[in-house]
């Protein structure tokens, strides 16, 4: 099995890390003894995941991102999209990643479109165009590999499709300041530190408001009321977005309250009550410095101190059953309280998880947080010349940095296009560590709101769901074209097949196997590329040869209903647009819902042929044959088995990866003759019709697998087999290929040319402009799509000039996003001011 797993310097990188810093750690923390059994041995994500299965892996996973042209489409035109592909683990461009599959989802999560583009060091972009018919709604762009399918990371945007036509648009009723949600009372939710609260120390507890106050944008005072006393002993308040901690020593036998001054009422809430026993986390910054950028506490209840005295715990740094740094902490009964130092070199960056494990490798306690272990790239953008409706920008980013690819996204300034826009920050960093998705721009947030966010919804550790057996899926790298030989071959020579492709610019050559087959891995072809195939002996000279292409495939199957709840509250105001909301889909109670269902019927109709006997007077049986008319219909099935199966008279059917095609008419018929049954072995039995393909007769009927009707110049049908006498019995069927040169050539050519009906689809960088006609200049300001430039490089230190369309606007918006070789992200909004002098 080919798995994709961290390579061992990532594996081993945190052990060296440990290694370097442990000696200044020492010096710095030995003066107390809060860090008692600090400093032992540290280990590596690769030795962790082998002692503690029940979490940690080395399964290297994805995450993505899709910057989109904008958020919002009217129906008929492209949606213009640049993918980004990193490493879960060290936020740098997935290499390994090559297969990606892009998938458009309606309103009812229904699939519509599917294809796949090809990832290049971890960049793809491309366009996908949307139907004219489409309703009004929200629909889903979905962004998945084979690979990650093992860890259910598909990436899901939300866009917003308008159609522009009449009765298309529904009729918006409600006021400016109606919500669709009902406004229900003020509410309040907390989250102590680490998921508990310990009596006699200090604690400190998140909270999170509810409701409307979530949209009020305004701080809210919060005061913690001891109900003992009557007294305030903390203050607090939220934070525009309805965040706020607070910290107080929770007294044994004492309860407290959280009153709140809203609309000039107080309103209390009960805070939750305190433990005697258990073990929390806490976040110090007494201890950050020169070289720690974190400093944690652990505390431990008196009794589970004496309970575990000598017992060594962990405090492992991780996130996605992936271990980052570890630290063994050995309990002494005389100490409650243990400090854990720590740089910067030891966290994920963005969110992480330190959890505590008890010597039985179990979990006892844990506590999210967020670090910027690298920031940003900075670029500069200056406008330069403008001539007529184009302008030029000169970008460029630092010396220090690595070559960067970008992809920016340009509307006019006061756009409605791009509402609730992701940045690749909150998309790479934040978001899928998250089991509720922030509706609001995370970029600018401060690192305490980034904190709090991350501890109120970040996801819970889980056990490693490959304990027990492999990942099901394995990653795709490119297509598998697997086919069969047909021609003289010496015995125990040696030969080998070559396939080119000049639209897809690919030459390989793999070894014919014993059976005559022959299998191409990891083809990165275009979808609709023609190839040649030719058959190479041991001296390399070309032979004569007919292939018979069986399969072309990839793995990877789409889902047809969308499984995705995106679990934000939705808020949509009067003056947004007008959407329309389609019924939901039914689903039978009980009933399983599949990844694919495909129904096939057999329909018998009179066919269509001519006699051979007035055009062709010397073939075999031509007074007995007919061929039949292949229509433009039957040029579009998809296998010449199809075609034959809907015609009278004939049975055909794939069983065991081999072909059977019969006649349902003749002696074997009224005899109880073949049928498309296994017998008892479990053995396909051979078929009793003859077939003369391309002229030559066939001992079995496997080279009509997979040849497409495209391929084929005509089929005939003689029933009852006269004139090829006890070979005839059961029929005669003659099949030839366009490339057979007809029924009386025998001879194979060199090359036999195919066309490939799956694949990548071509990226396309040149961006079109949907043609619409705006009826004032603000709905121009409001509506318009200037331009699109996907995968733009950035050396260090040198400018990259792009000419951009910027219409009549007198400001444009511009929204960067992109990445580095070494996982360094850059976002940037920036507006364009046309009415300063350049």
């Amino acid at each position: 099995m080919n798995f994709i797993k961290l390579d061992k310097h990532t594996a081993k990188n945190t052990a060296m890390l440990a290694k370097k810093r442990i000696f200044q750690y020492v010096i710095n923390f030995a003066f107390t003894l809060l860090a008692l059994g600090l400093f032992a041995q540290e280990k590596s994500n690769s030795d962790l995941a082998s002692d503690n299965p029940e979490y940690f892996n080395t399964y290297a996973q994805e995450k993505f991102f899709l910057h989109t042209n904008k958020t919002m489409y009217f129906s008929g035109e492209k949606i213009w999209w640049q993918a980004y592909v990193v490493s879960d683990f060290s936020n740098k461009p997935m290499l390994e990643t090559v297969n990606l599959h892009i998938a458009l989802y309606d309103s009812n999560k229904t699939l519509l479109q599917k294809t796949m583009f090809y990832s290049n060091d971890g960049i793809a972009y491309g366009d996908l165009k949307l139907s004219d018919s489409l309703n009004s709604g929200t629909y889903y762009l979905s962004v998945d590999t084979q690979w990650s399918k093992n860890f259910k990371s598909k990436y899901i945007r939300e866009l917003q499709i308008i159609n522009i036509k009449p009765e298309g648009v529904q009729e918006n009723t409600s006021s400016d300041n109606e919500l669709t949600s009902e406004i229900g009372d003020l509410n309040i939710d907390f989250y102590p530190e680490s998921g508990t609260i310990l009596n006699g120390i200090k604690n400190t507890i998140n909270f999170k408001l509810n409701s409307e106050a979530l949209s009020l944008h305004e701080a809210l005072p919060v005061f913690i009321i001891d109900n003992t006393s009557g007294q305030a002993i903390a203050r607090s308040s939220t934070n525009h977005l309805g965040l706020g901690s607070v910290s107080f020593v929770y007294q044994p036998k004492h309860s407290y309250t959280a009153q709140i001054n809203y609309k000039n009422k107080a309103v209390k809430f009960d805070l939750p009550s305190a433990n005697t026993s258990g073990i929390i986390i806490q976040e110090h910054d007494d201890l950050k410095g020169s070289d720690v950028e974190a400093g944690f506490t652990i505390h431990f209840s008196k009794d589970l101190i004496s309970k575990y005295h000598n017992d060594t715990f962990f405090a492992i740094i991780h996130r996605n059953q992936k271990a980052r740094y570890v630290l063994p902490v050995v309990i002494n009964k005389k100490y409650t309280k243990y400090k854990l130092p720590f740089s910067e070199d030891h966290f994920f960056n963005g969110v992480n998880t330190l959890s505590i494990f008890n010597k039985n490798n179990q979990p006892v306690a844990e506590r999210h947080f967020f670090s910027k272990t690298k920031q940003n790239l900075e670029i500069t953008i200056l406008p330069q010349a403008v001539v007529g409706d184009s302008m030029e920008l000169a970008v460029k980013m630092p010396k220090s940095m690595g070559p960067a690819r970008l992809s920016i996204a340009i509307v006019p300034e006061g756009s409605k296009l791009n509402k609730n826009n992701k940045n690749i920050s909150e998309s790479l960093l934040l978001e899928p560590y998250l089991d509720v998705l922030p509706t609001y721009n995370t970029d600018t947030l401060s690192k305490q709101t980034l904190d709090l966010i991350t501890q109120i919804y970040a996801t819970k550790t889980t056990r490693n769901p490959f304990k027990s057996a492999e990942p099901l899926f394995q990653p795709e790298t490119g297509i598998k074209i697997a086919g069969s030989v047909n021609a003289n071959l010496i015995a125990n020579e040696s030969y080998k097949v070559m396939l080119t492709s000049t639209t897809s610019s690919v030459l390989q050559v793999v070894d014919l196997k014993q059976d005559n087959k022959f299998v191409f891995d990891n083809l990165v072809m275009q979808k609709d590329s023609k190839y040649n195939l030719a058959l190479i002996d041991k001296t390399g000279s070309i032979q004569k040869a007919r292939f018979f292409v069986y399969n072309t495939q990839i793995n990877y199957k789409d889902e047809i209903v969308l499984n995705y709840n995106s679990n934000t509250p939705r808020i949509l105001k009067s003056n947004d647009e007008n959407f329309y909301h389609p019924q939901k889909p039914l689903f039978l109670k009980d009933a399983e819902q599949l990844e694919e269902v495909k129904l096939y019927g057999k329909e018998n109709k009179q066919p269509k042929f001519v006699d051979l006997h007035s055009n062709k007077p010397h073939t075999l049986g031509a007074g007995f044959t007919k061929q039949y008319i292949i229509e433009e219909q039957d040029k579009r099935l998809s296998t010449l088995v199809d075609f034959l199966n809907r015609q009278a008279g004939i049975s055909a059917s794939v069983i065991n990866a081999s072909v059977i095609v019969n006649s349902t008419r003749g002696s074997s018929s009224f005899l109880g003759g073949y049928g498309t049954q296994v017998d008892s072995t479990g053995n396909t039995p051979t078929p009793k019709m003859l077939l003369i393909f391309d002229g030559q007769p066939m001992i079995d009927h496997d080279v009509l697998y997979g040849l497409r009707m495209s391929q084929v110049e005509d089929v005939s049908f003689n029933s009852l087999g006269a004139g090829y006498g006890f070979r005839g019995t059961d029929g005669v069927l003659h099949v030839n290929t366009k490339k057979g040169g007809g029924s009386d050539s025998i001879v194979p050519p060199l090359y036999q040319e195919s066309t490939l009906d799956i694949g990548f689809t071509a990226a396309n960088q040149m961006y079109s402009n949907f043609p619409m006609q705006f009826i004032s200049t603000q709905s121009k300001i409001y509506y318009e799509a200037l331009d699109w430039k996907p995968n733009v490089l950035l050396a260090p230190n040198r400018e990259t000039i792009l000419k951009i369309y910027k219409g009549q606007h007198k400001n444009i918006l511009l929204t960067v996003n992109g990445m580095n070789q070494e996982g360094a992200l850059i976002y940037k909004q920036e507006i364009i001011d046309l009415t300063e002098k350049l």
